[in-house]
């Protein structure tokens, strides 16, 4: 059974990506029509000045409260004032384990957050939720266009293609996006020089890769089209990021390790490479 996506986390840091998540998120919302959307913010509080501190006891107001009118303005702004289903979050957590900690057990079904290229910020936090949270993460860009009408879900057939295709799949119900598999066979091009009849390795590789699909359909009740290219001698994000521009996609939904990655808490090199501050492409990556 597919789920649904219902409740959603926005990871806010007060700064100009704020805004373009809210109206990214605002067109996914009549699309979706989210039960829950808590915009959250991390607050470090150990890290205030002291100066700052005395500021705030002069005026008699919380650093908690000035930074959720700021929030709740910004809120106000894209989706009217008196909504039921969004909430503000101030969380003032010691570290970046125990905020995942938190996200992981509130039982979100997706968490957005910007991916910064030209505003200022580290992206510290983004990395390392990506990287240590189990829940869903869509890293909308600065450039993203506010809809998703064509996903693309890149596979390599191993235990981690089964929940892209499913989580896929329910953004296809609920934004009526076209779904594509995308499966990149990787030739080892240095050896091809020794070899003449390529294009018989090229159709056994094939094969296997249909096995593989077919294996696929066995576990997973719908499988979209599969889309198979040969990579050329590049890193398959490569292949995978100019094919998506060639044809237009929305939405990049990979899962956050693949086949060869052995640790649980070591991003894959593909996923990673397509959250980089020069892709221009929104990417939901899927524990």
């Amino acid at each position: 059974m597919i789920k649904s996506i219902q409740r959603i986390a926005l990871l806010a840091d007060l700064s100009a990506m704020d805004e373009l998540l809210l109206k990214y998120i605002k067109n996914m919302d009549t699309q979706f029509s989210f039960t829950q959307l808590d915009i959250i913010h991390w607050l470090e509080v150990e890290d205030l000045p002291a100066d700052i501190r005395q500021v705030l006891a002069a005026d008699g107001r919380s650093l908690h409260e000035i930074l959720s009118e700021e929030l709740v303005e910004l809120v106000d702004a894209h989706f009217g004032p008196d909504n039921a289903n969004i909430t503000i979050l101030i969380r003032t957590e010691k570290s970046i384990s125990e905020l995942i900690k938190f996200i992981d057990t509130s039982g979100y079904d997706m968490m957005l957050v910007g991916k910064k290229g030209y505003y200022e910020g580290s992206g510290i936090l983004s990395s390392k939720l990506v990287r240590l949270s189990i829940t869903p993460c869509l890293f909308v860009p600065e450039m993203a266009r506010p809809q998703i009408a064509s996903i693309l879900a890149p596979v390599d057939f191993s235990k981690f293609s089964e929940p892209v295709v499913h989580l896929s799949l329910a953004l296809s119900l609920q934004t009526k996006a076209s779904v594509e598999l995308l499966h990149i066979i990787k030739l080892s091009m240095q050896f091809f020089p020794y070899i003449k009849d390529t294009q018989d390795i090229k159709k056994s590789l094939k094969r296997k890769a249909e096995d593989k699909l077919r294996q696929l359909r066995k576990k997973v009740e719908t499988v979209p089209e599969c889309k198979m290219l040969y990579g050329k001698d590049e890193h398959i994000s490569k292949t995978i990021y100019d094919y998506a521009i060639s044809e237009g996609v929305d939405l990049i939904v990979i899962g956050r390790k693949g086949s060869h990655n052995d640790s649980d808490f070591l991003i894959g090199s593909v996923a990673e490479r397509l959250i980089a501050n020069d892709k221009t492409i929104p990417v939901l990556v899927v524990n």
